[in-house]
């Protein structure tokens, strides 16, 4: 990225502020964050990988690690009638299979 960006950046890849780019706002990228030579960053910082290069200028707090996936929202209950249990089965006697008449040999 070359050019200005006044707010947050949230990006489930990588960013890369190029020589002369600035962010001023918090940025989260899932894999890497590079800040190149000349590149400007002020914000807080959450990423799994940050590169500063030599010449960059940061100013924010840097959280690093793996992503962990959040927890999925639970599903909001919605009203319902009410389910009758089912009767139960009885249970049949296994069937017998069926003779035949005829000769016996």
């Amino acid at each position: 990225m070359a050019g200005t960006v006044e707010g947050g950046l949230e990006v489930t890849g990588s960013v890369e502020i190029d020589e002369g780019g600035k962010v001023t706002g918090p940025v989260t990228a899932r894999d890497r964050l590079v800040v190149g030579r000349a590149g400007s960053l002020m914000g807080d910082v959450r990423v799994a990988r940050l590169v500063v290069q030599d010449g960059a200028t940061f100013s924010g707090n840097v959280s690093m690690g793996k992503f962990v996936e959040a927890p999925p929202k639970p599903v909001e209950a919605v009203d319902s009638e009410p389910v009758k249990a089912a009767e139960p089965v009885k249970a049949q006697p296994p069937s017998r299979p069926q003779q035949t008449k005829g000769k016996r040999r």
